[in-house]
């Protein structure tokens, strides 16, 4: 079930930052997690995304900002998912960066995977690329917030949609995988190749886990290479 999230907008009456220094507090508000939270997580708009949840009566979606958010600052900060989801909990940075004065809040490593999985399967379906649209409407507010000229000014390009694919490949290619490894006899699993017969082990599903945003393309490369290794005679 989708729901926007409005929290960020309470303050909260009880919280570390109100306990802050005078000096410090001036440099948590010029921190990058202060302005990004200003000018990116605000700036999301989250009823795009509410056709990627189910109607009706049930668990309530991770917060879509969020859950954007944690993508860019994913790249930004080149973690992996595993980093991702500890900073998340424990890092004061990303908490700031998504209006969070405290701590208390966890986060599911399938979380990523799965809201991924939804971008990837609308955007198969009806064309539509819902983050690519989240970087327009950023790129509209910077050059209206900070009177950007476009006609002059270079707009780089973000790896970060590409890298969600990529990623979503990532873990297709472990469910096939470790799909096919279990339909096969026992004896023939443990003749194969080192590193192959891990798949097998539900623990290794999620291949992408671990891994950084500049290790994306090599794992991918990588990928078919264990496929052609030659298998014992059985």
């Amino acid at each position: 079930m989708f729901k926007e999230n409005n929290e960020y907008q309470q303050e909260k009456l009880f919280s570390p930052v109100k306990n802050l220094s005078t000096s410090i507090e001036e440099k948590l508000q010029n921190h990058w997690s202060t302005h990004f939270h200003q000018h990116i997580f605000t700036q999301i708009d989250e009823t795009k995304f509410e056709r990627l949840y189910h109607d009706g009566y049930s668990r309530p979606n991770k917060p879509v900002n969020e859950l954007v958010s944690l993508e860019i600052i994913k790249h930004l900060l080149g973690l992996s998912d595993e980093e991702l989801e500890y900073a998340y909990i424990f890092d004061f940075r990303v908490r700031n960066a998504l209006g969070k004065e405290t701590l208390g809040d966890n986060i599911c490593q399938k979380t990523f995977t799965n809201f991924r999985r939804r971008l990837m399967e609308h955007e198969e379906e009806t064309g539509q690329d819902l983050l690519h649209e989240v970087f327009e409407d950023h790129r509209n507010y910077f050059q209206e917030e900070f009177e950007i000229d476009a006609s002059t000014q270079r707009m780089d390009s973000t790896f970060i949609e590409a890298n969600i694919k990529q990623l979503s490949r990532v873990d297709l290619f472990a469910k096939v995988l470790h799909n096919f490894l279990c339909d096969l006899p026992e004896e023939i699993v443990q003749e194969l190749p080192a590193g192959i017969d891990e798949f097998a082990d539900t623990d290794n599903l999620e291949l992408s886990y671990q891994l950084e945003p500049g290790e994306i393309p090599a794992t991918i490369a990588s990928c078919p290479l264990w496929l052609k290794r030659p298998v014992a005679d059985t």
